[in-house]
């Protein structure tokens, strides 16, 4: 079993994996802030990433479905400066991030950074302080997933 303990691990970890393993774990890392985002085409782009033997023709037509959803959630946060709207489009961005046909590296690692970024606007429009957890979270379901 994988133990990942930092950042550096997690990246070197991330490194090892194929693209389309990528994908399929960083469907995973939205999944685990995905309530923060309520809109359906998210949830059926994370079910085609986490396939790894998605067709190009597949994660092109879910990835137009997620940059809808992401350009439709900037729109939806506006300057009243909503932290529930920004964690929104933070999952929806992460999901476009999954999704695209054209990514050759680093998938896992830009979706992880979106998903702790709409953990840390959740904890701010809940006036919470942040505990860093979600990159623990990360780190498990990475070692998981690696085995």
């Amino acid at each position: 079993m994988t133990i990942i303990t930092n950042d550096t691990e997690f990246q070197a970890a991330i490194n090892d994996l194929e693209i389309a393993q990528q994908r399929a774990v960083a469907a995973l890392f939205v999944k685990n802030v995905v309530s923060l985002n309520k809109d359906e085409r998210i949830m059926h782009a994370l079910n085609v990433a986490e396939n790894t033997d998605a067709s190009k023709d597949e994660l092109q037509m879910v990835y137009k479905s997620a940059k809808a959803a992401h350009v439709e959630s900037y729109t939806s946060c506006g300057a009243d400066g909503d932290w529930f709207a920004q964690a929104g489009h933070h999952v929806a961005t992460a999901t476009a991030a999954a999704v695209n046909p054209n990514a050759e590296a680093n998938i896992a690692w830009e979706v992880a950074m979106h998903c702790r970024l709409a953990r840390t606007c959740e904890r701010i429009a809940q006036e919470q302080s942040y505990t860093n957890t979600e990159n623990q979270d990360q780190y498990q379901l990475l070692a998981d997933f690696s085995g």
